[in-house]
């Protein structure tokens, strides 16, 4: 298999790793709740469910989305929506 085909293929594997996906694909893959990550931003258990039942989740404060992001070591598609951008670095 030639060089650049292998590296051309790590690359796409390595950018879809990193691809934003929104928070509740990210609670239900990795086996976490809205009340564990809402007490992690020491908030009330059901803040961030309730954030999700409003549609409200690309609205949290950017301190709260990064850490977020940070927890899970992805971008978070409502970080992105709420930020306008197209793309985001961690």
């Amino acid at each position: 298999m030639p060089d650049a085909y292998r590296e051309a293929g790590g690359r796409a594997r390595r950018a879809a790793l990193i691809a934003p996906l929104p928070l509740a694909e990210l609670i239900e893959t990795e086996g976490e709740t809205y009340a564990s990550l809402s007490r992690m931003l020491g908030r009330p258990d059901g803040y961030l469910a309730d954030r999700a039942r409003r549609g409200t989740l690309n609205r949290l404060p950017a301190d709260e989305l990064a850490a977020l992001q940070r927890y899970f070591g992805r971008p978070i598609a409502e970080a992105l929506e709420s930020s306008g951008a197209s793309a985001q670095t961690m």
